[in-house]
């Protein structure tokens, strides 16, 4: 019998995003040091079969997914009492709300992760209703009263609680997103130009790439503009990778412009050899809370151009390890382009230094850490060690 602690993770889907593939990094790191499982209050997707494939159950609640059905909650409560975790850590909006209330009803250790940089921006952003909003922060508030440890991605998110939620600091840890380095070495070097071959692209063709969902928090407009700077296709290519919303319209906006140097890939399964053979990756995002592909992009050898936001200002020192650019403008990130590619030693100095300041976040690092946070929070409610 497996004596470890068991800890139920909560999520509100499995379908693609940056949550869902942290969650995968996690169980990569505890395997072995706790019983893992996951209750998914939604849609199951692809993420579904991947924790699976580690060993971790997956209990599938089947509600509606939308925010409001509130179906998913008597189930998950029943799930509680009958599996009795001995600490909960929830994930994404709803999840955490839920587990929250779930946790208190049944005494249990709650541990809520924001992967989202929640604030009072970010929530005018999220909920553009204003009921939605006011029935969401009281909700949300009452959560996070009930909760034992608030995990955020970066300080200025454990400042944001502080200031815009009153939340204590000293229940506040700062947990940023990891990386498995191992999976980019495993890639090796790709085969020379073989992107460039199936795209039809001359092989001394310089290739900017934008990885991240099709939604509008990436400003993908800002991207195409950028696209329309550089007109000659045969010398740069700007590839979107990634599904969305948003898909259709930008697709025709960029035929409308004859953008012919933009091309949307989709989503792919081979994004660390398509940061490896890129040039540049691009992040216009108006809001990001972290920014995974910017550590993926560093771990592949790719200078990085972000905006100045949440996610990128705390991986990302100016002119060490990548370039930053304010929100929405254009114009800088035509001339950072244009520097990364003619400024003598500027990319290898960015790639260089991107090799040392990664290694903070690389997964072991970071999942130890989450295990001293399930260590304290367990043993304050007087539960078995690990």
């Amino acid at each position: 019998m497996n004596s470890n602690p068991r800890i139920l993770h909560v999520i509100d889907n499995t379908v693609s995003g940056g949550a869902q593939s942290q969650l995968e990094s996690i169980f990569q790191g505890l395997r072995g040091q706790y019983s893992l499982s996951v209750a998914v209050l939604g849609r199951s997707g692809p993420y579904t079969e991947i924790y699976r494939a580690l060993g971790v159950t997956v209990h599938l609640i089947k509600s509606g997914g939308n925010r409001r059905d509130l179906i998913s909650f008597p189930r998950l409560l029943k799930l509680i009492r009958s599996e009795r975790p001995d600490l909960i850590h929830a994930h994404l909006f709803k999840s955490m709300i839920f587990a929250a209330l779930a946790a208190r009803l049944t005494e249990t250790p709650c541990v809520l992760h924001d992967h989202s940089g929640l604030d009072e921006d970010s929530m005018k952003f999220y909920f553009p209703e204003p009921v939605d909003r006011i029935l969401y922060l009281l909700a949300f508030r009452s959560a996070i009263r009930s909760c034992d440890h608030l995990l955020v991605l970066t300080p200025w998110n454990r400042d944001g609680y502080i200031r815009f939620f009153h939340f204590p600091k000293k229940k506040i840890n700062v947990l940023p997103n990891c990386i498995d380095r191992g999976r980019f070495q495993a890639v090796g070097s790709p085969k020379k130009n073989s992107l460039r071959a199936d795209l039809g692209l001359a092989q001394d063709c310089k290739m900017i790439v934008m990885v991240g969902r099709l939604a509008l928090e990436k400003d993908w407009p800002v991207f195409l503009e950028v696209a329309g700077k550089f007109p000659n296709p045969a010398r740069y290519a700007f590839l979107a990778v990634g599904s969305g919303k948003l898909k259709n319209h930008l697709q025709k906006t960029a035929h409308e412009k004859n953008l012919v140097n933009v091309h949307f890939l989709g989503e792919r399964q081979d994004v660390p050899s398509i940061l490896k053979e890129a040039d540049v990756l691009l992040l216009t995002s108006r809001f990001e809370a972290f920014g995974n592909v910017i550590l993926e992009a560093m771990a592949a050898d790719c200078p990085v151009i972000a905006t100045r936001t949440t996610g990128p200002v705390s991986i990302i020192e100016p002119e060490v390890n990548g370039l930053l650019v304010g929100i929405g403008n254009v114009d800088d990130f035509v001339s950072s382009i244009e520097r990364v590619f003619s400024e003598p030693g500027l990319a290898e100095r960015l790639v260089g230094n991107s090799r040392v300041s990664i290694k903070q976040f690389d997964l072991p690092v970071v999942t130890k850490r989450l295990a001293e946070i399930y260590e304290q929070v367990l043993q304050e409610h007087g539960k078995k060690q690990p």
